[in-house]
């Protein structure tokens, strides 16, 4: 009887200390969502001078801003929000339905904030998004990410409208410098195979849409 006593003041002992941690993990969190809170109360343009410091310290609240100024749909912030494409961050705040999309196209809006905020922005991101794949070699996974970024935003979800493609191929033939144009119809071809369609493959070739 000791025995069982003893152990079962020890398992009562785990137990206590498990509540305690978990409360206390659970105020750790609060906290920093209170933290992160503050920066509501600033204007869109200084939360935008806040991500144009380029202060990566503390991910969550960085991640706290771009999301923000997404969902106001912030447009002067489009070019400061596209430096934190590669800045990860795994939040419930992040989480975004995206089951619209096909399988194939990996959604990472709830990996990565800046795809998450530049999505909620919309087809107004699109030009920024496309100078960003011409103006440097940007590895596979990370072009491949952008690429459904631009497919999701401005691909309307019709079998005969391939505007993504369209817009990638419009601005290859658009660029004056070769590497450039190089680069942009690397993703356009990418894009046109992503999507799958008959139509994105002649899209490659056929005027945009008017």
């Amino acid at each position: 009887m000791k025995t069982k006593s003893g152990k079962f003041r020890l398992e009562r002992g785990a137990l206590v200390i498990a509540v305690e941690l978990f409360a206390w993990v659970n105020i750790a969190v609060i906290a920093q969502a209170q933290s992160c809170g503050r920066f509501t109360t600033l204007s869109l343009e200084r939360q935008t001078q806040v991500i144009a410091s380029h202060d990566r310290s503390d991910p969550e609240c960085t991640a706290y801003v771009l999301k923000n100024l997404g969902e106001a749909r912030h447009e002067p912030a489009i070019r400061e929000i596209l430096k934190y494409m590669d800045l990860e961050w795994r939040g419930p705040q992040l989480r975004d339905d995206q089951s619209h999309l096909p399988p194939a196209w990996a959604w990472d809006g709830d990996r990565f904030p800046a795809f998450q905020a530049l999505y909620s922005i919309g087809e107004k991101s699109a030009p920024a998004i496309i100078d960003l794949l011409g103006s440097r070699d940007i590895p596979a996974l990370e072009r491949r990410r952008i690429v459904v970024l631009i497919l999701s935003m401005i691909q309307p979800r019709v079998v005969d409208d391939c505007k993504g493609v369209q817009a990638l191929a419009r601005a290859s033939r658009a660029a004056t410098d070769p590497v450039v144009a190089g680069r942009l119809w690397r993703a356009a071809t990418e894009a046109a195979a992503m999507c799958g369609r008959a139509a994105c493959q002649t899209a490659l070739n056929d005027p945009p849409t008017k």
